[in-house]
This record gives C-alpha cells, sequence and structure tokens, in this order.
C-alpha cells in the first residue's frame, strides 16, 4: 500500500461510518409491514425488461437497458434465469427481490447491516432467496473474485460514494466478466452554481437528502468511467419532470415533460439543466 491509500483509508471509513450510521437510522424508521412489494410492481420491471414498458423514466430506464442488451431470456415470466447479478448499494432488498423474482441469481452489497437485515426480511416475505451481506462499495475487489457477475445493478448509490468513484468504478470493472453490463441512475447537477440555485430552490422542489456526504454527480465524476469501460452511455433526464413529479405529483404530466426532457437535454447546450442521469457501462 502506498502513501496515498494511507492517507486515504481513513477518509474512506469516515464515509462508510457515515453512511453506515445514516441508513442504520432510516432502517429503524422502517414499518416492516411496507416491505412487501406488489404484483403490480413485479409486473411493471418485468414487463419494462421484456421491451413493454409502461414508463420511459426512471427506474425504468434501467431495465429497458438490460432487456436490450442480451440479458433476455426465453421466460417472460423468468427473463433472468440464470443471471449473476450484483445489486450494489442494495438497501432493505428494493431491487433485489425484483431482480430475484425475475430468476437473477442476486448477490447484494450494503454498508448498513439494519439495511440487510430488512432485505433478509423482504425475501423472507416472498418466498425468494440472494445473498445479502453486509460490505463496502470501496473494497469490491476484496469481496469477490474477479469477473463474478454479468451485470451489476446500481440504483441511487453513486452519490453517496463521491469520495473515491474510481476506487468504486475499478471494483466494478474487476468483477464484470468480459461483456457484462453495469447500470447505474444517479442525482446530477452539471456545476457547482447550478448546485447553488438549486439549493435555493429547495423550498419548491425538495432535495432527497439521507446523508451528510452525498451529493449530485457532476460530468467530472463520469470521466474515469471512459478510461476504464470500452463502451459507456450517458442520457440526462429530470428537469421538468422534476416539477411534475415533486411539485404537482401528476404522473401524466411527468411523462410528457419526461419525452420534452430527454430532446432538450441530449443537447449540450441544455444538458447542465438536468436533474438525474442514467450511465451504462460495458466491459
Amino acid at each position: 500500500m502506498n502513501l496515498t491509500e494511507v492517507g486515504r483509508a481513513p477518509v474512506l471509513q469516515e464515509n462508510e461510518r457515515n453512511e453506515a450510521a445514516a441508513f442504520d437510522r432510516l432502517a429503524d424508521q422502517r414499518d416492516s409491514g411496507t416491505l412487501r412489494t406488489s404484483e403490480w410492481t413485479f409486473s411493471r420491471y418485468r414487463n419494462a425488461l421484456c421491451g413493454r414498458p409502461l414508463y420511459q423514466a426512471y427506474p425504468d430506464r434501467a431495465f429497458v437497458y438490460i432487456g436490450q442488451n442480451g440479458f433476455r431470456g426465453d421466460d417472460p415470466r423468468k427473463p433472468l434465469k440464470g443471471v449473476n447479478v450484483l445489486d450494489l448499494g442494495g438497501g432493505d432488498g428494493i431491487w433485489s427481490v425484483i431482480l430475484a423474482e425475475q430468476g437473477a441469481k442476486v448477490t447484494s452489497v450494503e454498508i448498513s447491516p439494519k439495511q440487510v437485515e430488512l432485505a433478509r426480511q423482504r425475501m423472507h416475505l416472498h418466498g425468494l432467496a440472494w445473498d445479502a451481506r453486509v460490505g463496502s462499495a470501496f473494497s469490491l475487489g476484496d469481496q469477490f473474485p474477479p469477473e463474478s457477475f454479468d451485470l451489476i445493478f446500481a440504483q441511487a448509490i453513486l452519490h453517496h460514494l463521491t469520495w473515491d468513484l474510481e476506487r468504486v468504478y475499478d471494483g466494478m470493472r474487476h468483477l464484470l466478466r468480459t461483456g457484462g453490463h453495469a447500470t447505474m441512475s444517479e442525482p446530477y447537477c452539471a456545476s457547482a452554481r447550478v448546485r447553488r440555485i438549486r439549493e435555493r430552490l429547495s423550498w419548491l422542489v425538495p432535495f432527497d437528502r439521507e446523508s451528510v456526504d452525498e451529493r449530485p454527480l457532476n460530468d467530472d465524476d463520469l470521466l474515469p468511467l471512459s478510461r476504464m469501460f470500452p463502451k459507456v452511455t450517458v442520457e440526462r433526464f429530470d428537469f421538468l419532470a422534476k416539477f411534475a413529479r415533486r411539485l404537482f405529483r401528476s404522473t401524466a404530466m411527468e411523462r410528457g415533460f419526461f419525452r420534452f426532457d430527454r430532446l432538450l437535454l441530449r443537447t449540450k447546450m441544455f444538458r447542465y439543466l438536468a436533474g438525474g442521469v442514467f450511465i451504462a457501462a460495458q466491459k
């Protein structure tokens, strides 16, 4: 271990403690009676993976991508049968249960022991099983052999790991088999100036803030992915759609604005307006 690694280790350990404490507190507030996932939700994401999405926006977009990139099997009830998936930052199993219900062989890694316990309760509620373990996203290479997974599924986790994203990306590359994919959906803010403006408007569109260390990703955070993976896809979203969802609470309005946002945010001069980013990387 070089001096740089020695100097960074305590910082990362502080981040891990902060995140574990924050999500342990959230787990304490969770009513275990709300852990059951509805049949409608299972059907929603199964259909998205099979090319029949009800919504095109986050988080359905990740399942559409997965289905379009070679992971959809012949059984429409179990389209991910036999696929080895790592649910990175798996929390209380909200995504692990959906992936497992579709037939995937799921392993989840989560820094909060109490969230992992909720995940285990969730799997028992549904008669499903996966490997739900406590672990750090900063040390993936120490927890699994190389090329252990076909797919890494990471939903709203990277913005908690900004103290050393390159380490996380390198761990993901280490664990993916050649040709494997990682999908990531994250809060996004192109610049510190835009971030300050959004903070001033938080009385109108509140932030979802769960821990002291989290912040939205920016373009600099995404750059290392292009150095580590031969193919990276980035799609920005959530400008006007965010107002429809949080201010007006209108699903129909959100759908319409999402389509508008998708066209607008493809243009370089407007992409700084995005509030979210979908990222896919193939090894």
